[in-house]
C-alpha cells in the first residue's frame, strides 16, 4: 500500500487533476484513508458518500448486484438489488484505478471480476494517451485505452490463470485469448528456464 501511496503521490504532483478509484476488501477501506491522510495529506471520499472528492474507495462488496428471494402470499418471488455504488461509479471517470487485494478477481467468472471489469472499461472510455516518461529521450506513452490500472496483491501468482484476468481487465475482450496465452506463456517458460 504504501508503495502504490508513493507512486499515487508522484502521479498525482505531476498530473493533479486526476482521479483514482481505489477498490478494496471493506475491512482496509479505513487503512486507506488514514494512510492518504499520514503520507500524502490527502481528504478522501467513501463510494457511498454524497459527494466525490479527487480519490474515491469502494469495497468490493459494495459494487456487486445481490439476489434476493422472499415468499409473498405463499409464492416465492425473486429478484436482484442492483448495486446504486456501481450505477454511480459508471458515471464517473477515473484515470487511475487501484485494485487491492487483486487475487480477489483472477478468475473470469466471479462477480467482482465482472463489475470490475466494467467499471474500468467505463471510466477509460475518453482516456487519451499520456506521456508518462522517457526512456533514452524516447517518449513512453500510457496505453490510450487505461492511463494507469495497479493490481496489488500479496499473494503469489504462480499460474498463467492467475495473471491472465489481470492482463484481460486491463486490455478488454480484444486481448488475446486464454489458450493463446497459455501457449505464449508456456514457450516463454521453456525459454527462459532452459528446458525443452
Amino acid at each position: 500500500t504504501v508503495e502504490a501511496l508513493y507512486a499515487l503521490g508522484l502521479l498525482l504532483h505531476n498530473f493533479p487533476a486526476f482521479r483514482c478509484l481505489i477498490v478494496c476488501p471493506k475491512v482496509v477501506k479505513g487503512e486507506w484513508r488514514d494512510a492518504f491522510k499520514t503520507y500524502l495529506n490527502r481528504d478522501i471520499s467513501f463510494a457511498n458518500d454524497e459527494v466525490y472528492k479527487q480519490i474515491v474507495i469502494a469495497h468490493y462488496d459494495q459494487l456487486i448486484d445481490r439476489r434476493w428471494e422472499k415468499e409473498v402470499e405463499g409464492k416465492m418471488e425473486k429478484g436482484v438489488y442492483k448495486s446504486a455504488i456501481k450505477r454511480r461509479l459508471l458515471n464517473e471517470s477515473f484515470e487511475v484505478v487501484i485494485i487491492d487485494e487483486a487475487h480477489f478477481i483472477k478468475r473470469s467468472t466471479s462477480k467482482r471480476t465482472r463489475v470490475l471489469n466494467s467499471l474500468m472499461t467505463q471510466s477509460f472510455k475518453n482516456c487519451q494517451q499520456i506521456k508518462v516518461g522517457t526512456i533514452r529521450n524516447n517518449p513512453i506513452y500510457s496505453s490510450n485505452k487505461l492511463p494507469f490500472v495497479w493490481f496489488l496483491t500479496g499473494t503469489p501468482m504462480e499460474k498463467p490463470q492467475d495473471i491472465y484476468n489481470f492482463l484481460r481487465s486491463c486490455y478488454g475482450m480484444s486481448f488475446m485469448l486464454f489458450t493463446d496465452f497459455i501457449q505464449f506463456f508456456t514457450t516463454m517458460k521453456k525459454v527462459w528456464t532452459g528446458v525443452k
